[in-house]
């Protein structure tokens, strides 16, 4: 089992919907400004890792997520200080987004090739504190599969 936390400070911004003008579709640039923020927290921001050892739970702290591929995931996530009108799949989408690689970028700048490797999704709107976002990730090995789906 490894499991991957991450705590990114600000106020969590929901994922826009496309834009049209003419002739053509774009993202808003405060969707793209959300998703640079979130990818730069995947890949500098302060990881704390925990992992089965033979000695029991084993934690280290490490700078970004490593590039965890095609691997099946628990993903939870808690919304700190979002607005109260703020669609929570919006929220959810704006992360998810963030941690796919980039099509045709191969790993540069995201941790899974696709967020249909999320498995097990659990989100939630926090009170309280600053605002953040709170990640929890969690590889799930093939003996793990089977319960979750």
């Amino acid at each position: 089992m490894s499991v991957y936390r991450l705590t990114i400070p600000g106020k969590p911004i929901p994922k826009a919907r496309p834009r049209f003008a003419k002739g053509h579709t774009y993202t808003p640039k405060r969707t793209l400004d959300e998703e640079k923020r979130l990818r730069e927290s995947f890949r500098f921001g302060e990881v704390i890792v925990e992992h089965d050892g033979p000695h029991g739970v084993n934690k280290e702290k490490r700078i970004g997520f490593p590039w965890l591929g095609k691997s099946r995931l628990r993903f939870w996530v808690t919304f700190v200080g979002a607005s109260t009108s703020a669609d929570l799949s919006n929220l959810v989408k704006s992360v998810e987004d963030a941690m796919m690689a980039p099509k045709g970028e191969a790993r540069e700048g995201g941790i899974i090739w696709d967020d249909q490797s999320i498995d097990d999704l659990r989100v939630r709107r926090g009170v309280g504190g600053p605002p953040r976002i709170e990640l929890e990730l969690e590889v799930l090995g093939a003996d793990r599969l089977s319960a979750v789906r």
